[in-house]
């Protein structure tokens, strides 16, 4: 989750968002590094969720280079951030 992947990550919030969804949960599951870009992508759909009043949290940290940006950076002071992976029963979107 990089500046050369950012921006699919966003659109497919927004696409999510504006299909209607009643909470979006960001599995980061398969993920193995974040940057900047990736920090801006996650931040700017907490804040699309806020406008919305709909519940917004990442889950799937499993990575530790991802782990120590989300720790270094203390991003969970804005959004819950989960150190597990999705349940079997959960719906998931792929990126």
């Amino acid at each position: 989750m990089d500046g050369t992947n950012s921006q699919k990550y966003l659109k497919e919030i927004e696409r999510c968002l504006n299909a209607g969804c009643r909470q979006l949960v960001i599995d980061l599951s398969q993920v193995s590094f974040v940057d900047t870009h990736g920090l801006g992508v996650l931040v700017k759909g907490w804040r699309l969720t806020q406008q919305k009043q709909i519940p917004f949290r990442v889950r799937g940290v499993i990575q530790e280079a991802v782990k120590i940006v989300f720790q270094v950076t203390n991003i969970e002071r804005l959004f819950p951030v989960e150190y597990t992976t999705l349940p079997k029963n959960f719906v998931k979107v792929s990126f």
